[in-house]
């Protein structure tokens, strides 16, 4: 978090504001489509061993500072103590994310599905930047439209997987290249 912090205090905030006068629309309609997304499907988790582990593991990075899912508790004078865990095979930056929403948010179940859709806003920034790059911006709301119409990216969008953290890795690559 401190190295974000100082890469935003060296941004150059004219070039920022420049961009996004220029660039309103296509935010504008990314923010839509993220609000589109949330009411085509209903939040919920959708692959149930995953998006469970993954969350077990972000509770477990948050309460206890140790990575591993839950596998066994006990409640004991109304606190869930863990009697028996282990860590898991998926890669661990979602459910450090998660941890870090935790962290500033408090703990609640549905901070996963708040991380998603903030992170589809990012994937949908991300690709409309991408497109218009390389095409123009007409090009780039159509990317937008076409992308945000599918049901998968909505079911993703309102899960609680890692899936749309994975594209917006994938676009940043992309554009990073």
């Amino acid at each position: 978090l401190w190295k974000f912090y100082a890469t935003f205090r060296q941004a150059k905030w004219p070039q920022l504001s420049g961009y996004i006068k220029t660039h309103w629309f296509g935010l504008l309609l990314a923010g839509i489509i993220v609000i589109a997304l949330g009411f085509r499907d209903q939040t919920g988790f959708k692959i149930l061993y995953d998006e469970h582990v993954l969350s077990s593991t972000a509770r477990s990075m948050h309460i206890d500072q140790i990575c591993y899912v839950q596998a066994a508790g006990h409640i004991i004078d109304g606190e869930l103590v863990a009697t028996a865990g282990n860590t898991d095979k998926r890669p661990l930056l979602f459910p450090f994310v998660l941890s870090v929403v935790h962290n500033v948010l408090g703990y609640r179940v549905g901070n996963v599905f708040a991380l998603n859709a903030a992170l589809s806003f990012v994937l949908l920034a991300m690709l409309y930047n991408l497109i218009t790059n390389l095409c123009s911006r007409s090009y780039g709301v159509l990317g937008l439209l076409l992308i945000g119409g599918l049901p998968l990216l909505a079911q993703n969008a309102t899960g609680g997987g890692y899936e749309i953290l994975n594209l917006c890795q994938i676009v940043a690559l992309v554009l990073s290249a």
